[in-house]
C-alpha cells in the first residue's frame, strides 16, 4: 500500500512541480502557478478514475466523494488558468495516464497526497507569492491550501471508515463553484472558504 501511495504521490505531485511555463520574464510564483494547474487537471482525472474503480468495488459513497472533488480540482485549475492567461503564460500541460489500485488504495493515496499540498506544496507557493508581491496569486494559493485541507479531512474521515461503506450507494455532495469547497451536508447558508452561497453550489452523486 505505502509503494502504491507513493507512486500517486510522485505522479502528481511531479506534475505540480516541474511545468515548464511560456512568459515574457516568469517569476518563480508563475512557475508555481503553472504547476498547480497541470496537477489540478492530473488530479481531475485521477479522481475521475477512482470513482469509476469505486463503483465497481460497490463503494458507491465513496464513488460521490472522488466524483466531487474531480468537479472541485476542474475548478481549481480553472481559476489558476484564469491568471496564467493575465499573464500570457502557456503552461505545457501533460496528462498523466491515472494511477489505479484497489478502491481501499486510492483512498488512502489520496489522503497521502491531500496532505502533502496541504502542508508542504501549496504552503511553499504562497511563501514565495509572498516573496514575489505577487498578491493576486499570494490570495488564490491560500484559497487553494485552505480547501485541499477540507479535501484532506473528508478523505481522511472515509479512509477511517471504508469498511462500512463496503455496498454503499452514491449520495450528494455539494460543490462550491468558485473555489471548489465540498461539503458533505446540505445545512450550511454559505461556503466555509469564500463567500460564495450555499444556493450557488453545485449537487454531485
Amino acid at each position: 500500500m505505502k509503494r502504491f501511495s507513493l507512486c500517486v504521490a510522485l505522479v502528481l505531485l511531479v506534475a505540480f512541480l516541474t511545468t515548464p511555463v511560456a512568459a515574457a520574464a516568469p517569476t518563480d510564483t508563475l512557475r508555481n502557478l503553472a504547476g498547480a494547474y497541470n496537477r489540478e487537471l492530473n488530479a481531475n482525472a485521477q479522481f475521475t478514475a477512482w470513482a469509476l474503480q469505486a463503483d465497481k468495488e460497490g463503494y458507491g459513497e465513496v464513488a460521490s466523494l472522488f466524483r466531487a472533488l474531480a468537479r472541485a480540482e476542474q475548478i481549481h485549475a480553472d481559476s489558476l488558468q484564469v491568471l496564467l492567461k493575465k499573464a500570457a503564460a502557456k503552461p505545457m500541460v501533460k496528462i498523466l495516464k491515472p494511477v489505479v489500485g484497489s478502491t481501499q488504495n486510492n483512498v488512502r493515496s489520496a489522503v497521502f497526497v491531500e496532505n502533502e499540498l496541504r502542508d508542504v506544496i501549496y504552503p511553499r507557493a504562497v511563501k514565495q507569492a509572498a516573496i514575489d508581491k505577487d498578491t493576486t496569486a499570494l490570495d488564490l494559493l491560500t484559497r487553494l491550501k485552505n480547501v485541499e485541507a477540507t479535501h484532506a479531512r473528508l478523505l481522511a474521515f472515509t479512509s477511517a471508515h471504508l469498511t462500512s461503506l463496503s455496498g454503499s450507494r452514491g449520495r450528494a455532495y455539494y460543490v462550491c463553484p468558485d473555489c471548489g469547497y465540498v461539503s458533505d451536508k446540505p445545512d450550511f447558508a454559505k461556503c466555509a472558504i469564500c463567500p460564495a452561497p450555499r444556493g450557488k453550489f453545485i449537487t454531485v452523486s
